[in-house]
């Protein structure tokens, strides 16, 4: 009972952050497809649509952490990889097929992006509610469940926002200093070293 309280606890609150984030991205999406951006060859409203839909994806992700993160805790790494591995096959081979037979643009992208997202949020709740242990009553916010660990959640918390900001700040900078298609080179060269990735962190 106590686990699946302190799942519902962070559920909630994390729905209430992650809304906020993705309301204030949405929010600041025109001035920043304005005056950050340099999207020559794209309409700005293709483009803060672009970044509003962006919002939503990095808010639907940061909420799946909750369920990986219980997942792991519960030992269930193959069920993790195994959601993990089709999932992103979906949203990598499916946007290719979006983009190449369907509509070849951003916006098309993004949707496509963040229809994936909402089924891998919707597929690692599902499958953490079936592993976790039964309980007689259903699951509740409680600060008592909280209490124990906040201290511990926020430490992570800040860690782990600081640990994305650092891994993107290049991105970040060179967003506001490259034009579009210069970035997306950068980008795409960025992702090719990354796979190199796939070797050393297992080893290590």
């Amino acid at each position: 009972q106590s686990l699946r309280d302190l799942l519902r606890s962070f559920e909630l609150l994390g729905t209430v952050s992650n809304v906020v984030l993705a309301i204030a991205i949405g929010c600041l999406a025109d001035r920043l497809a304005t005056e950050w951006i340099r999207a020559e060859s794209l309409a700005p409203g293709e483009a803060s649509i672009a970044i509003a839909l962006m919002g939503a994806i990095i808010a639907v992700r940061l909420q799946e952490g909750i369920y990986r993160g219980l997942l792991l805790g519960l030992e269930k790494q193959v069920a993790v990889n195994g959601a993990h591995a089709l999932l992103a096959t979906l949203r990598y081979a499916g946007a290719v097929a979006v983009l190449r037979y369907g509509q070849a643009s951003i916006v098309a992208f993004f949707i496509w992006q963040l229809t994936v997202s909402l089924a891998s949020l919707a597929s690692l709740m599902l499958i953490t509610y079936r592993r976790l242990p039964k309980a007689c009553q259903p699951p509740r916010f409680s600060l008592e469940s909280l209490r124990p660990v906040w201290r511990f959640s926020i430490a992570m918390a800040l860690v782990s926002g600081l640990s994305i900001v650092m891994a993107n700040l290049d991105r970040l900078v060179l967003s506001g200093l490259l034009r579009l298609d210069e970035f997306g080179r950068y980008a795409l060269a960025a992702a090719a070293a990354g796979v190199l990735y796939l070797l050393v962190v297992p080893v290590t």
